[in-house]
């Protein structure tokens, strides 16, 4: 569920090590991330550790992050409010 641009993933029983992830806020349900030209998101979006966005993704290595016991890391929605 995102709330106020926000995300909570609960992930047990994982292994100790690094992971990274993305995600979409899929709004109309309809299971994929809604595009328009030149594949610029029309639905929310976000990145473990939340990076600064350039032009493209962002490098997998700024989304690393280290899973220990009880790992909780925040990430933020990014919608860029291109609706039709």
């Amino acid at each position: 569920e995102i709330s106020n641009q926000k995300a909570m993933l609960v992930f047990e029983n994982m292994k100790a090590g690094k992971y990274a992830f993305n995600f979409i806020h899929d709004e109309n349900k309809n299971k994929k991330l809604d595009t328009i030209l030149f594949f610029i998101p029309r639905e929310g979006f976000g990145f473990s550790n939340n990076p600064v966005l350039r032009f493209g993704p962002p490098d997998f290595k700024e989304l690393l992050f280290d899973v220990k016991e009880n790992t909780k890391i925040n990430c933020k929605a990014i919608y860029l409010n291109y609706k039709q």
